[in-house]
C-alpha cells in the first residue's frame, strides 16, 4: 500500500511540474516553424533534390562560381520556360542549407539567385530570345550585411537584386544607398562637377525657358511621383522586417527597355524571426496577459504577426521589450523572473 501512495505521490508531483512550467513542455511556435521547414526538405523529390544539388553547387559555401551560375542560366534556365519552372518551385526549400549543412550563408545566397528568376520568370513572355551578357555575385560584410546581383542582358536590359539581412536590414539599405551615391560622385570627373554647378545651372537660370521649364518640371513630378510610390512599397516591407529581424530582397530594373521597369520587394524569415518568436511567446506562457498571434504565425500571415508585435512592443515595459525584440538579445534568461519584475514595476 504504501508503495502506491509513493507512485500516486510521484505522478502527481510531475503533474504539478507539467503544470508550472508550460514554457518546457508545450511546443514552441518557432520550433513548429523550424520542424515544418525541416520536413519540407525531407518531402523533397528525386527531381527537386537533383535540381537543389545542381544550384548549390555554383552557391558554394566558400564562394559563388558565376560562371557555372550564368551558364547555368543561359543554357537552362533562359531557354527553358519547364526548367525555370522547376528551380521557381524550389522556393519552400530556400532554408534547407541552413537545415542540413548549418551553414548560415547558402539560404541568403538562394534566396537572392531565387528573386533573380522571378525577375526572368516576368521578362521571359517579353522576348523571344534572353542572354545574360554580364553577371556579379556580391558579399558585402563591412559597414553592411547583403547580397547583390547584377545581371546584364544583350538587349540592353540590367537587374539588380539587393537582399539586406538581418537584424539590421532596414537600416543597412540606408547604409548601402548613401555609399552608392558617394561612389557615384566620386566616379564624376571634378571638372564636369565644376562645369555643371558653375556654368550649366547659371545659365539655365538666365535663360529660364518658360515652356521648357514647364515641360521639365512636370517631368521631375512625375519622376518625383513613381519615386515616392517606390518608396512606398520598400518601406511596406521594411516595417515587418524590422520589426521582425526578418531579411528582405529589393530587385529593380536599373536599365529598362519597357515604359516601366521591374520592380519587386520580398520579406524573408529565418532563424533571426524564429528566435524571437520563441522569445515571445516564453514571456506570453509565463504570463498570458502578454498577447501572442499564434494562428497568425502558424498562417505565416507576417504583415499581421509584424502589425501585432509593432503595436505591442509600443506598450511593452523596456526591459521585457529588450528580451524579445531587442536585436541582440540574450537567450540565457530567466523569463518567469523577468515578467514578474516588469509586472511588480507597473504596479
Amino acid at each position: 500500500m504504501k508503495r502506491y501512495v509513493n507512485l500516486i505521490a510521484i505522478a502527481l508531483f510531475l503533474w504539478i511540474m507539467l503544470i508550472d512550467k508550460p514554457s518546457i513542455h508545450a511546443e514552441m511556435s518557432s520550433n513548429k516553424l523550424r520542424k515544418d521547414d525541416k520536413q519540407s526538405c525531407e518531402q523533397m523529390s528525386s527531381t527537386q533534390k537533383d535540381n537543389w544539388e545542381t544550384i548549390m553547387h555554383f552557391l558554394k559555401p566558400d564562394n559563388v562560381d558565376i560562371e557555372e551560375m550564368k551558364n547555368h542560366l543561359n543554357q537552362e534556365i533562359l531557354t527553358s520556360h519547364e526548367q525555370l519552372q522547376a528551380e521557381l518551385d524550389l522556393k519552400d526549400f530556400i532554408n534547407c542549407p541552413d537545415i542540413e549543412k548549418n551553414d548560415y550563408d547558402l539560404p541568403k545566397k538562394m534566396a537572392t539567385y531565387y528573386e533573380l528568376l522571378a525577375y526572368i520568370d516576368q521578362i521571359m513572355d517579353k522576348e523571344s530570345s534572353l542572354e545574360i551578357e554580364d553577371l556579379t555575385f556580391k558579399n558585402f560584410h563591412n559597414d553592411i550585411f547583403m547580397k547583390y546581383i547584377e545581371a546584364s542582358f544583350h538587349d540592353g536590359k540590367t537587374v539588380e537584386v539587393q537582399y539586406f539581412i538581418s537584424p539590421d536590414a532596414a537600416t543597412d539599405r540606408y547604409s548601402y544607398e548613401i555609399i552608392e551615391q558617394v561612389r557615384q560622385l566620386d566616379e564624376i570627373p571634378k571638372w564636369m562637377q565644376i562645369l555643371h554647378s558653375q556654368v550649366i545651372i547659371p545659365i539655365s537660370k538666365i535663360i529660364n525657358n518658360p515652356i521648357e521649364k514647364g515641360a521639365n518640371l512636370y517631368a521631375n513630378q512625375q519622376e518625383n511621383n513613381k519615386e515616392k510610390a517606390l518608396e512606398k512599397k520598400v518601406e511596406e516591407v521594411e516595417q515587418p522586417a524590422s520589426i521582425l529581424h526578418a531579411d528582405f530582397a529589393l530587385t529593380v530594373e536599373t536599365r529598362k527597355v519597357w515604359e516601366d521597369p521591374y520592380r519587386s520587394q520580398q520579406l524573408y524569415v529565418g532563424d533571426s524571426t524564429y528566435s524571437l518568436l520563441k522569445r515571445w511567446e516564453e514571456v506570453h506562457e509565463a504570463d498570458d496577459t502578454y498577447i501572442f498571434p499564434k494562428e497568425s504565425i502558424k498562417d505565416r500571415d507576417w504583415d499581421k504577426v509584424a502589425e501585432v508585435a509593432e503595436e505591442f512592443n509600443s506598450n511593452l515595459e523596456r526591459d521585457v521589450s529588450g528580451y524579445i525584440f531587442g536585436k541582440h538579445s540574450k537567450e540565457d534568461v530567466d523569463v518567469e523572473n523577468l515578467v514578474e519584475e516588469a509586472q511588480q514595476d507597473k504596479e
